[in-house]
């Protein structure tokens, strides 16, 4: 293992690095040295400045021994201190800073500043960015670009970074995190083809600050595959005329969004111009995200519809925070069907009785005066009905018989005891689910409903009642 040090006031790129005496002047130059496991310290007083374009060399880094690239005091050597104030400036308009193919790299405590796209084109692993700040000045953008042509028998690629505590600036609406360009395989027999994309991004307490951006994640063309996670995050500069996502129809399919425990602002929309376009294709999710303040934000967006909770109607009795009750919301579009129907969360319970029929129960309500039938919403329990392989059996109240459900096609019954809280409503309609089953181990039991009633909603108590 070596150790690597850069000072851009007294560096020269011809020295060793070996010491803060003889010190490189550009983090690039020590990358290139630098081998699996070494350490590259970066002076607290560092400020890299270039009127051309920064690109990072590709590093040797390994998942599983990446380089390291930290800021530190240089008050000591070996370094006692870690520091937050090290910069990488491109700032010559139109220049940008680009970071390596292929690297393993983790990076701490650096500021990078352009006046052009800051660029993560990938093809790596393990990338991590921790309390990093990325400035850009000017209509550029965050680019995720996975722009390379390999002659390489893989048709699928994908990368990995993770960002922590880092905040993210821009003083133009116009900037987003951008993704475009495909992974072009060259073929021995067929010629070049593309292929698709899937990028991993982390992002853990990050902020966005400066200028109100108009949308936070952008697809500029097809086969752009995501999953993404923002938690703890900041997000409340993002409001009235700002969007989640835009051009969704170029993402490709089982793709995720999940922004949880974050903070958010109300005027915050979900998509620009256009939906999520096919089924099983991105699902966008928030879990306990604080909005602007009133109330906490728990939702599922599909294809076929939305979920997520309210406290303004729900069942007295029923699921309850401890102060206050709640219930699940499903709401269906245009496109939810009996093909497609919109599934709710999972509501679990645990049964801790074997060898004997219990009745589970979950009850619901609707503003309506007619009763939903079972093609209008139904739903699964699995449970534990052996105590070899396969442990448990999946049941449902679903008319049509899949293959490997066991199916029991009854339309829910009315609830007529039950007393709900139903703010808004006109004529308020109780219904129940109830559905037997036989446990031969003690443990969990779960049930998703699924609403298959086009441009209708539904209140869900996220109870089972076991009897």
């Amino acid at each position: 293992m070596s150790f690597y040090y850069v000072r851009s006031t007294t560096g020269n790129d011809i020295n060793s690095g070996n010491t803060w005496a003889q010190a490189k002047q550009s983090i690039s130059s020590a990358l290139t040295s630098a081998l699996p496991g070494d350490t590259i310290y970066v002076s607290q007083a560092h400020n890299y400045m270039t009127t051309s374009a920064l690109t990072y060399p590709n590093s040797k880094g390994l998942p599983t021994d990446p380089v390291i690239v930290v800021c530190v005091n240089d008050s000591a050597q070996p370094p006692t201190q870690l520091a937050t104030t090290a910069i990488e400036n491109s700032m010559t308009a139109g220049n940008r800073i680009q970071f390596g193919n292929s690297n393993s790299v983790y990076w701490y405590g650096i500021t990078f500043k352009t006046a052009g796209h800051m660029t993560f084109p990938g093809f790596g692993e393990n990338n991590v960015f921790d309390k990093c700040v990325f400035q850009i000045t000017g209509a550029y953008n965050f680019d995720f670009t996975p722009n390379v042509s390999y002659g390489v028998v893989s048709p699928f690629y994908y990368y990995d970074i993770q960002f922590l505590n880092c905040e993210f600036n821009s003083n133009t609406a116009s900037t987003s995190f951008y993704f475009y360009n495909l992974f072009t395989w060259t073929s021995s027999n067929q010629g070049a083809i593309n292929w698709p994309i899937h990028i991993n991004l982390t992002f853990q307490g990050c902020t966005i600050t400066g200028t109100m951006l108009t949308n936070l994640f952008n697809f500029g063309s097809s086969n752009i595959g995501v999953d993404i996670l923002l938690d703890s995050c900041d997000l409340s500069l993002l409001g009235s005329g700002s969007f989640l996502l835009a051009n969704m129809t170029n993402a490709s399919p089982l793709s995720k969004i999940c922004v949880k425990n974050s903070k958010l602002n109300s005027g915050l929309g979900l998509v620009n111009s256009s939906y999520i376009p096919y089924p099983h294709f991105f699902d966008i999710i928030f879990e306990n995200c604080d909005y602007s303040g009133t109330h906490t934000r728990n939702e599922i967006y599909k294809f076929q519809g939305s979920t997520s909770t309210t406290t303004q109607i729900y069942k007295i009795g029923g699921a309850s925070t401890g102060a206050t009750g709640f219930s699940y919301v499903m709401s269906g579009n245009g496109y939810t069907s009996f093909i497609f129907p919109l599934d709710s969360q999972l509501i679990m319970t645990y049964c801790s009785t074997v060898g004997i029929q219990r009745t589970a129960i979950i009850e619901f309500a609707h503003d309506n005066p007619s009763p939903l039938g079972a093609s209008d919403i139904w739903i699964e329990l699995e449970y534990l009905s052996s105590v070899s392989f396969p442990t448990t059996t999946t049941i449902s109240t679903r008319p049509n018989t899949y293959p490997f459900f066991i199916n029991n096609a009854i339309s829910p019954p009315l609830d007529l005891d039950a007393v709900w809280v139903t703010t808004g409503f006109s004529t308020l309609m109780r219904q129940k689910f109830q559905i037997q089953f036989i446990n031969q181990i003690a443990g969990l039991v779960s049930i998703k409903v699924y609403l298959a009633r086009q441009n209708y909603t539904v209140y869900i108590d996220p109870t089972i009642t076991l009897s």
